[in-house]
Formats: structure tokens, C-alpha cells, sequence
């Protein structure tokens, strides 16, 4: 019965706080212009950071009154740190130099704070054994590079409406399949995404930067965990398979802008999504990148032994995917 209740009180607040977007964007200036280097032809709110941070904080009384023994999960400085960092970025466009340099300053924040968020180890499914990291040195430097990279890849996704959610979505799925547990954990945060997502389809709203980090960073801190308190559970190349699509994205993206002498944070339309958006339909285009991205992970759980082999296939086809719609322009 309290759960129910509890569940009842969350969606008064979603349809309080739905109703009220228009007066909180405009108060912050959270409206995202249409302008040369972005796909939409309409203003829209930047309402999915605001929208999921109050499902963060409802989830955060949440597992404190009824999960207290998994409270460990939640990490609030590091998530809401980068909050407020992704929601000023929102307001005011930070400089892509000082933005990096204050994830960079957060993240090794956050692990002052929060020890188990370091990385010790990694379970290398490869070579068949335990990778350690023996000093504090090692420790941090790989942590705070994993979730800048990590972060950065997510954000990279996003451009097509729906399609960052549907994602995120996704990769909580594998995580729930992995660990049951963690679905009673971040049940209402999830609950709040889902609903996002049809908000999303729905009417001119976007995730905006604060939308996207607040489910990276949860995403991050959920493996992150896992890896610091069961190291056993995931391979480390299991994480590499999850992010080796918008990762190589992220990549090409990087060095080709600085080929064309500009600067590798500019903006601009040539990610994987808006190829396929200026080729396909918005339906096939989500149904295309969410399968490339997804397809490796879950043929990594029935067929590991042919690692190698899905990790090839998956740059190949991503390799021949962008050649094809780079030739049809």
C-alpha cells in the first residue's frame, strides 16, 4: 500500500510540474531556438533536465525510506554536481574548454567523495583475468577519463527526438537484466524517463544537456559501482560494446573537425543520427541506430566466444553505414 501511495504522490508531481513548463523554461530561458546547425524547425523547452531531476531527487527519498540498504547507489554529489554544471551549460552555452575542464575537476570531486566510484579493477572476459590498477594515480586518472568519455558519448546521441531516452532506456534494460536489483532501485528515476520519453515524442520538449547528464551520470554510477563492490559482473568489454557506436561516432567527429581546422567541440550536423534522419524517416532512423548500438551487446551474452568477431563486424558496419549515407547527400 505505501508504494502504491508513493507511486500516486510521483505522478500528481509529473502532471504539476508537466503543467507548469512553460512559466519554469521561460523563467530560466530554457528555450532552444531553431537555428543553421540544429534539425528542428520550431522553438522547443529545455524541460528534460528539470522533468528527471525531480524524478532523481523522488527517487532519492524513495530508496532512503523504503531501499536504505542500497542508498549506496545513489552518489548524490556526483550526479547532482554534473546537474547543475549540464543546467547552466543549458542556460548559458558554457565554453566547451572550461566545460571539460569542470568535469574533469567534478569528477575527481566526486570520487573524494565517494570512494567506490574509483575504478580497481577490471574483469577482462579477453584475456581471462583480472586487470588491477595498484596505485591512487592510475585510480583516478582512468575513473575521471572513463566518465568524461562516457558522458561525452551519451551527449553525442542525442539530436533525434526520442532517440537519447530510448537509449538510456535501453541500457538501463541490459542493467536490469544483469542485476534485478537495481530496477527496485531506480524504479521511479526510470518511471520518470519513460514518461519523459513519450513527453519527448510528444510535444516540442528536449532533454537538453542537463536531461543527458543526469542519465549518464546515474548510468555511470550504477557500473561504475558494480564494478567497484562486484567486479564480476560485468566484463570490461562489455562496457566498450555499449558505448562503441556512439563512441566511434564521437571519434570520427573529433579528428574530423580538426582535419577541417575547427575546433573538435563545434557543433554541427554530421553525427550517425542526423545522417540517417536526412536518409531515413524519424521511426527508421531510431530503429537503425538504437539496433547497431544494442545488437553487440546482446550477441556478446549468447555468443561470447565470438568476441573478436562481434567487435570487427560492429566497426565495419558502422564504417560502411556512414560511407553509404555520406554518398547520399
Amino acid at each position: 500500500m505505501k508504494y502504491f501511495i508513493y507511486l500516486l504522490i510521483n505522478l500528481l508531481i509529473i502532471n504539476l510540474i508537466f503543467k507548469m513548463r512553460f512559466r519554469i523554461c521561460n523563467m530560466f530561458n530554457l528555450i532552444d531556438l531553431p537555428v543553421k546547425k540544429k534539425i528542428h524547425k520550431h522553438s522547443a523547452l529545455i524541460f528534460g533536465g528539470i522533468f528527471l531531476i525531480f524524478g532523481y531527487i523522488s527517487n532519492f527519498i524513495y530508496v532512503y525510506i523504503f531501499e536504505q540498504d542500497h542508498y549506496n547507489y545513489l552518489s548524490p554529489f556526483f550526479i547532482i554536481s554534473f546537474f547543475i554544471l549540464s543546467f547552466f551549460d543549458d542556460i548559458k552555452n558554457l565554453n566547451a574548454i572550461l566545460k571539460l575542464f569542470l568535469i574533469f575537476l567534478l569528477s575527481f570531486l566526486s570520487i573524494i567523495f565517494d570512494s567506490d566510484l574509483k575504478i580497481l579493477t577490471l574483469n577482462s572476459y579477453l584475456i581471462d583475468k583480472k586487470i588491477f590498477f595498484p596505485n591512487l594515480f592510475f585510480n583516478y586518472l582512468l575513473t575521471i577519463i572513463s566518465i568524461a568519455l562516457f558522458i561525452n558519448a551519451f551527449n553525442f546521441s542525442d539530436g533525434i527526438d526520442g532517440l537519447a531516452s530510448l537509449l538510456g532506456i535501453s541500457f538501463f534494460f541490459y542493467i536490469f537484466l544483469k542485476n534485478p536489483i537495481i530496477f527496485e532501485v531506480f524504479f521511479i528515476f526510470f518511471l520518470y524517463l519513460f514518461l519523459f520519453l513519450i513527453i519527448n515524442l510528444k510535444y516540442k520538449i528536449f532533454l537538453g544537456d542537463s536531461g543527458n547528464y543526469l542519465i549518464s551520470t546515474i548510468l555511470a554510477t550504477i557500473l561504475l559501482k558494480e564494478n567497484y563492490n562486484n567486479s564480476n559482473l560485468y566484463f570490461a568489454e562489455e562496457i566498450y560494446l555499449l558505448f562503441l557506436i556512439p563512441g566511434l561516432d564521437m571519434l570520427r567527429l573529433f579528428f574530423k573537425r580538426i582535419y577541417h581546422q575547427r575546433s573538435p567541440f563545434s557543433k554541427d550536423l554530421d553525427h550517425l543520427h542526423h545522417k540517417l534522419m536526412k536518409r531515413y524517416n524519424h521511426t527508421y532512423s531510431i530503429i537503425i541506430y538504437l539496433t547497431i548500438v544494442n545488437l553487440p551487446i546482446f550477441l556478446f551474452n549468447y555468443f561470447n566466444n565470438f568476441l573478436i568477431i562481434i567487435i570487427f563486424l560492429t566497426k565495419i558496419t558502422y564504417l560502411i553505414l556512414i560511407n553509404k549515407l555520406s554518398s547520399n547527400k
